[in-house]
This record gives structure tokens, sequence and C-alpha cells, in this order.
């Protein structure tokens, strides 16, 4: 993996290919320096860093939706009021009786 990554950055990265993708996802989460001086970085340090970025960046999104002036939005912000799994989920263990409820809440 170390020598693609190495040819990639020699190659100046373009296409379909995974180094690529990986390189357009560190610059849209504001992380370029480590593709271009991974060495630079302790990865225990930065994996959380990336982990905690890239969960605020979808919090803010998912409250930017919410908070749009359409009244389905308005009403739901009422009633989801925090981001993630519904206690529902783990509490009911018949896997129909849950399929049914989440689609009479969708």
């Amino acid at each position: 993996m170390k020598s693609v990554y190495g040819n990639s950055i020699l190659n100046n990265v373009r296409g379909d290919s995974w180094p690529f993708k990986v390189k357009l996802l560190l610059e849209s989460y504001g992380f370029s320096d480590v593709w271009l001086n991974p060495e630079q970085f302790y990865v225990p340090t930065f994996i959380s860093s990336f982990k905690q970025r890239v969960t605020d960046a979808f919090y803010q999104a998912w409250f930017a939706d919410l908070f749009n002036n359409n009244v389905l939005n308005i009403f739901y912000v009422n009633l989801k009021l925090i981001f993630g799994y519904e206690s529902y989920l783990y509490t009911i263990s018949a896997f129909t009786t849950r399929q049914h409820l989440t689609r009479m809440r969708i």
C-alpha cells in the first residue's frame, strides 16, 4: 500500500483510483496536509481527529437541513431532538414489528 501511495503522489493522482478518492476526502475535510506530508502525523491522533471532523460536519449538515422553513422539518425537529438511533430499535426484538414501526415513522 505504501508503494501505491508513493507512486500516486509521484504520478499526480487523477481519475477514479482509490488514492484520488482518499486525497479528495482528506481535502474536503481540511486535511490536505496529511496527504502531502503523511510522515509528520501520528496515525492514532489523526484518525481520532478525522473521525471527529467528519462527525461534526455531518451534524452541521443534518441540523442545517432540519432548520429550513419547511413545515415538515419544523414538525420533525420537535420529534427528534438529538441525532442517533431511537430506543425502539434496541428494545423491540421482533424484526417485522421494528420494520412496521419504522415505516410508520417515515
